[in-house]
């Protein structure tokens, strides 16, 4: 079976443990590095910080988006069932450094994974690696 077949078929197994409409269920970890490249996208940096009122900010930054018309962002607390938590949909490429941040009120455990996930023109759509955040 095709990588996007077996995908679909784990996303819809796991549709019904998912309070947000969308889930995905990601296939690497990244713990050290947080950048993501390919054709499409460069995530240059990735973090998450507490804010005052006691939520977090998840923050990442883009060096450039090619040919990408939804941009999305997943979070769960394992790596195994991320919602869907975060959706824009693009109107134009981007060649300068753009930050998207998230304000996460549901924010109980110390460490929290999320996952980029985006759709290009064409209609494809690729996922970065899951990054385990902590608090500090």
């Amino acid at each position: 079976m095709s990588r996007k077949v077996l995908q679909l078929i784990l996303l819809a197994g796991l549709f019904g443990s998912c309070h947000k409409a969308e889930i995905a269920t990601p296939e690497t970890l990244s713990t050290n590095s947080t950048e993501f490249k390919d054709d499409h996208i460069y995530v240059s940096s990735v973090n998450l910080q507490r804010v005052e009122d006691g939520s977090v900010n998840f923050m990442f930054t883009t060096r450039y988006e090619k040919g990408i018309s939804t941009i999305e962002v997943f979070k769960g607390s394992t790596t195994s069932n991320l919602c869907s938590v975060y959706k824009q949909s693009l109107s134009e490429e981007s060649h300068s450094l753009k930050t998207y941040s998230i304000q996460d009120t549901n924010n109980v455990n110390k460490v929290h994974f999320y996952m980029i996930k985006y759709k290009t023109l064409e209609g494809e759509w690729s996922y970065s690696s899951v990054y385990q955040l902590k608090l500090k």
